[in-house]
């Protein structure tokens, strides 16, 4: 698994509070009628991380992280006339 790896995730009310509180619900694909998010795994850290922690309330339900792409993120192929390295 690599960090850019696509993940889903079904969220407690718990972990929907959260998602509330970073306001990602309008830019992640949030699913309001099975509480489902799909995301890249750094951006579940980013978002969730801090409260995934022993004693604290479950965020995902029965903790589980499904990885649903295993895919490579491709690279964007340069406009016409750019380059991919520095500018000098």
């Amino acid at each position: 698994m690599k960090i850019n790896d696509k993940v889903k995730v079904r969220l407690t009310e718990y972990g929907e509070s959260i998602l509330w509180y970073h306001r990602m619900r309008t830019t992640t694909d949030f699913n309001y009628e099975t509480r489902e998010i799909e995301l890249r795994m750094w951006e579940l850290m980013q978002i969730f991380g801090r409260n995934c922690y022993m004693g604290n309330d479950q965020l995902f339900v029965h903790n589980e992280i499904i990885i649903s792409d295993l895919s490579p993120v491709k690279k964007k192929k340069p406009v016409c006339g750019q380059t991919m390295g520095p500018m000098f």
